[in-house]
């Protein structure tokens, strides 16, 4: 009987999926076409960005997060402008929420064993909900808003480290996002010199307000020169650090060209003290990593002969920026602000006077005070103390700082602890070297401003170091490479 035909079997679950994906692309194919037909374009222009970013999702966590840390110092100003009627929605946040969502899910459902929480990560959790319980008691229905924000300029630095800890890459995937940031920072150098010398400030979104005193000077994307320059910083660390990942001698002097732009811009910045929290960095580095320290010092060598030859031949023309890298009329408004944040702690040690964001500006007139031939008309003027420790202290007490100081020291130990391995894979051991020393640095900046309210340079912090934390002791070693290993297993 063999010539006797066997019935054809039909898959019906592959018949079906088939089916509904056509009726479902089918349906947003004809939508689009009726948006753009009837000459709703800001419709069609939604529902592309909806197809768009649903693809960017399927492709992985990884990219979500490139395009993150991409897009925030660079260009999502523009789509931030849109959404800016939408209370708490960027496009920073809405990618950050959406990768925690995406790891949340695949742990939730995926049968693959998932990292517990760390000590670190259980400190961040109490600090955000004593801070959020704090907010809960202290604020009012007219400053809700703002207060939401302020709690969520610490939630996203602390949160991105969470869920960046949780994503697995390839050492080809941290290779190509170092690069990527060395290019943004490339941009960004740009932008500053293009305004501080050129006066050009396309970049500059109508709804920022430039903070009193930076306008002239190199604020880049930001609306100040402190987070420009902090910024600009990790991404010139970062691009140091991939000068000894290649051999090649056209790649390191583009590199080195790199690092050129982001020096300028720095220096165009005009801010003291994220150049000292940068000095900090790049010490620990020199002493950490033998292999950069001929280019720091060649470097360092170079850029001081050609910054004697631009003061040299510059000098009448400098007048502005020697008056404001010298002056010192600034320090007197801290120290008598610092003098009424610690009279604020004095009174309310336990739980501080409530976290807010303008929580030490509204109980400044009961405690403002000076110090030695400081009177209290010089604490007037300034709305933060421009301490994040003091400000912590001040809006939640002495327990709230204990907690505050004890995720960053962790934080740090973390990073130098993988560093001082020595069972690490040695990109592993250099990134924990590179970003333990931005995290000191930024530390720094700290006693003299309130960084936290800043953008973006302390959530792509946290989110480096999540990344270098989630990376295995064996990072590396067990990855294919056919390009180095003529593609044998």
């Amino acid at each position: 009987m063999g010539f006797l035909r066997q019935p054809n079997h039909v898959n019906i679950p592959g018949l079906f999926r088939r089916v509904t994906s056509l009726g479902l692309w089918g349906g947003v194919c004809s939508l689009f076409s009726f948006f753009l037909a009837s000459g709703n374009l800001a419709l069609s222009v939604l529902l592309l960005a909806a197809i768009l970013f649903l693809v960017v999702i399927l492709l992985g966590p990884q990219l979500l997060a490139s395009l993150l840390f991409l897009g925030s110092p660079t260009v999502f100003s523009f789509p931030n402008e849109i959404l800016r009627p939408l209370p708490f929605v960027t496009m920073e946040r809405i990618l950050l929420f959406t990768l925690a969502g995406m790891l949340f899910l695949k742990s939730a459902f995926a049968k693959t064993k998932r990292p517990g929480l760390s000590l670190l990560e259980v400190l961040i959790i109490v600090f955000l909900f004593y801070a959020f319980a704090s907010l809960l008691v202290s604020t009012t229905a007219e400053r809700a808003r703002k207060d939401g924000w302020f709690f969520i300029q610490y939630a996203l630095p602390m949160v991105a480290f969470m869920v960046s800890r949780r994503i697995e890459w390839s050492e080809e995937g941290i290779r190509i996002l170092l690069a990527c940031l060395s290019m943004a920072g490339v941009f960004l150098a740009v932008i500053g010199i293009l305004q501080s010398v050129f006066g050009i400030t396309v970049f500059t979104i109508s709804y920022q307000t430039v903070t009193a005193g930076h306008i002239g000077r190199a604020y880049g994307t930001f609306s100040n020169a402190h987070t420009y320059i902090a910024t600009l910083f990790i991404f010139l660390a970062l691009t140091l650090l991939q000068f000894n990942m290649y051999r090649d001698a056209l790649v390191r002097s583009v590199l080195i060209f790199a690092m050129l732009a982001m020096l300028v811009g720095i220096v165009l910045g005009e801010t003291r003290t994220p150049w000292a929290g940068a000095a900090c960095a790049l010490f620990i580095i020199f002493l950490r990593d033998r292999s950069v320290r001929p280019l720091l010092v060649v470097g360092g060598a170079i850029a001081f002969l050609g910054g004697a030859v631009v003061l040299w031949m510059m000098m009448d023309q400098l007048d502005a920026f020697f008056n404001r890298v010298t002056s010192v009329n600034t320090l007197a408004g801290r120290l008598a602000v610092w003098a009424t944040a610690l009279n604020m702690i004095i009174h309310n040690p336990v739980f501080g006077v409530g976290f807010g964001a303008d929580a030490f500006l509204l109980h400044k007139p009961e405690y403002i005070t000076g110090v030695g031939p400081l009177t209290a008309q010089y604490a007037v003027y300034l709305s933060v103390p421009h301490n994040e420790y003091l400000h912590v202290a001040v809006q939640l007490g002495i327990p709230g700082l204990v907690l505050f100081l004890a995720i960053l020291y962790q934080l740090i130990k973390l990073l130098f602890g993988i560093h001082m391995d020595t069972e690490s894979p040695a990109l592993r051991s250099r990134l924990g070297l590179y970003i333990g020393a931005i995290v000191i640095g930024l530390l720094f900046n700290s006693m003299f401003s309130d960084t936290f309210l800043q953008d973006y340079f302390w959530m792509l912090t946290f989110f480096l170091a999540g990344l270098v934390a989630g990376m295995p002791r064996d990072f590396g070693r067990c990855q294919h490479h056919p390009a180095h290993a003529g593609g044998q297993p």
